[in-house]
């Protein structure tokens, strides 16, 4: 009877030590620590290109919205390229196969939403308003589409707290604004009392 329990418990470990031996090269193999850090380089750079060209110019000069956006020019390109080490091409027939392998087929289009941006980023000076106001646009929903597919790709499932798991209400400023002016005055009100 003692023989067999401790059959069952060495074949229990076993099977748990594999299990985790499993888990462990299959993070490995998809590298999601890279590639988690190269998904938050992204999305820092694709919401500093969006906010630089949707803040208002009295807020911030002119020169440093330029240089945001410049400096958007090349961090965008050096990204689609880290991209490439993660996401390879999809090939489906001969596209492109005179280039080098890397380049070779369709790219994926989770690097689509970054050379978008780069366009955007390129052409966004000498661009019409008209233009600018649908730049932004795209930009907007490209940022969307990257962070949702990037949140599939490395997010985590679950939380570990049920408080961060809750869902929210939305915020909008200005009914912030009125509640705390409500707060404060019956904070006042309260204080002369």
């Amino acid at each position: 009877m003692v023989d067999s329990a401790s059959t069952l418990i060495s074949s229990v470990i076993a099977a748990l030590a594999l299990l985790i031996l499993w888990i462990q090269h299959r993070k490995t193999e998809l590298r999601k620590d890279d590639v988690l850090r190269w998904a938050s380089n992204a999305i820092e750079s694709l919401q500093k290109l969006y906010v630089a060209t949707t803040i208002k110019d009295e807020i911030i000069p002119d020169a440093i919205i330029s240089e945001i956006i410049i400096k958007s020019m090349f961090e965008t390109s050096v990204l689609i390229e880290q991209g490439r080490l993660f996401f390879r091409n999809q090939i489906i027939d001969n596209f492109g196969a005179e280039k080098p392998r890397a380049y070779q087929g369709y790219r994926p289009q989770i690097l689509d939403h970054l050379v978008a941006a780069h366009q955007i980023a390129c052409t966004w000076k000498t661009a019409n308003s008209a233009d600018q106001d649908c730049m932004r646009v795209i930009l907007e929903q490209r940022i969307r589409l990257f962070v949702s597919s990037m949140q599939q790709e490395v997010g985590r499932q679950r939380t570990a707290s049920a408080d961060t798991a809750r869902g929210g209400k939305g915020i909008h400023l200005p009914d912030l604004i009125s509640e705390a002016r409500a707060k404060s005055a019956a904070k006042t009100k309260r204080e002369w009392i």
